[in-house]
């Protein structure tokens, strides 16, 4: 079924999406950020081997079984047709890919590991591209689904990927359980946000998140014109004093934390 709603939101977006490539933005850095990392069409060899994966998910039409934690319920559904539909594509993939390698750059010290936490693992692809960009990375992924976070721990073992913790269980209660236990002393500097689609979800780890970002901490929001509820937490987020930037690129954004920029949304096109 076609959701219109994301399909209008998104030519309405490339209608007015006019600064492609970073024109029109003033601030050097937000500009070479933009230009050179997000615009940047190396390819990585690790890349290869993840989008085997991928491709091997894709083929596979075992059955598993998902958790719905909003009412209780269970449903089965085909492994294939889950990373058909909500696996990030490979283009936005290796975007946050090259964002998280921009992160490490910018960092002063010698030690340039930064912390990662993903919202909604999925089958672990795209997981697997936010820890590849370096192992001494730590990335704290969670999932609802306990099938599907085995099926991710495979994937990313025959990746020889190590640096990955996964969390199991209701996002609404795991997330703010381990940021205040186990991560109680850590800093967010990169979070993709890509689990509950709804309002008060999104809403709710937003303002988890955000009291563990700090300068030059990225965020990335997914599908944020997939619904009106969602489209609705992707302006009000932007509006967050914290929030000094924000990328818009039609299906996704980007928060971006700087206190030496000034406040502005650009629209870009990828």
């Amino acid at each position: 079924m076609i959701n219109w709603y994301h399909t209008i939101g998104l030519i309405k977006h490339y209608l007015t999406a006019w600064n492609t490539g970073g024109e029109n933005i003033h601030s050097p850095s937000l500009f070479y950020f933009v230009r050179m990392i997000l615009y940047d069409n190396n390819q990585y060899y690790s890349w290869r081997d993840i989008e085997r994966s991928r491709k091997s998910l894709l083929g596979n039409r075992n059955y598993v079984q998902l958790e719905d934690f909003g009412v209780g319920k269970y449903s089965r559904r085909k492994v294939n047709k889950i990373a058909q539909t909500s696996l990030a594509s490979p283009k936005k993939a290796q975007i946050l890919f090259r964002t998280i390698e921009y992160i490490c750059q910018q960092k002063a010290t010698v030690d340039k590991r930064i912390n990662i936490v993903e919202l909604g693992t999925s089958l672990g692809i795209t997981t697997a591209y936010l820890a590849m960009q370096s192992q001494q990375n730590r990335v704290l992924t969670f999932e609802g689904s306990k099938e599907l976070i085995g099926i991710a721990k495979n994937e990313w073992r025959k990746l020889g990927i190590n640096n990955i913790v996964s969390i199991q269980g209701n996002i609404n209660t795991t997330l703010e359980s381990v940021l205040n236990n186990e991560w109680r002393d850590e800093q967010v500097d990169f979070a993709f946000i890509d689990a509950n689609h709804t309002y008060e979800a999104t809403i709710k780890y937003w303002k988890v998140l955000v009291d563990r970002a700090k300068d030059n901490s990225i965020f990335v929001m997914d599908d944020i014109r997939y619904s009106k509820q969602m489209n609705l937490a992707w302006e009000e987020i932007c509006q967050s004093e914290k929030v000094t930037s924000a990328l818009d690129f039609g299906d996704f954004g980007m928060l971006v934390f700087n206190p030496y920029l000034k406040k502005n949304i650009y629209k870009l096109r990828i």
